[in-house]
């Protein structure tokens, strides 16, 4: 048995815990643009009314885990037409109708 004297304290060893940052897939796409000199029809998200007409998509920003995309869609003259988030799957569709591989 250890006797303490009164002023002294014990403490107990601290352990830290790290956890591994994985890189955000999607980091390579930011800033990339899908250019053509005419219209092409493609869809933002399943279903008919998530279609828009635009001559170039840029990508804006993306999400923590990659997985969603801010795109920002333009007319022929630049005027941007609409900005929305996207998931990459409708991205890389978007790609094959502009005739890019990503």
């Amino acid at each position: 048995m250890t006797i303490m004297k009164a002023n002294q304290i014990q403490t107990a060893a601290k352990t830290v815990a790290t956890k591994t940052v994985k890189a955000n897939p999607s980091a390579a796409l930011i800033g990339m643009k899908l250019n053509s000199t005419d219209a092409k029809s493609v869809n933002f998200r399943q279903g008919k009314g998530n279609i828009v007409e635009c001559n170039s998509i840029e990508v804006i920003s993306a999400n923590a885990t990659g997985r969603r995309l801010v795109l920002s869609f333009k007319d022929a003259q630049g005027k941007e037409i609409m900005n929305r988030r996207v998931y990459k799957e409708h991205f890389e569709k978007m790609a094959d109708v502009f005739g890019v591989i990503l």
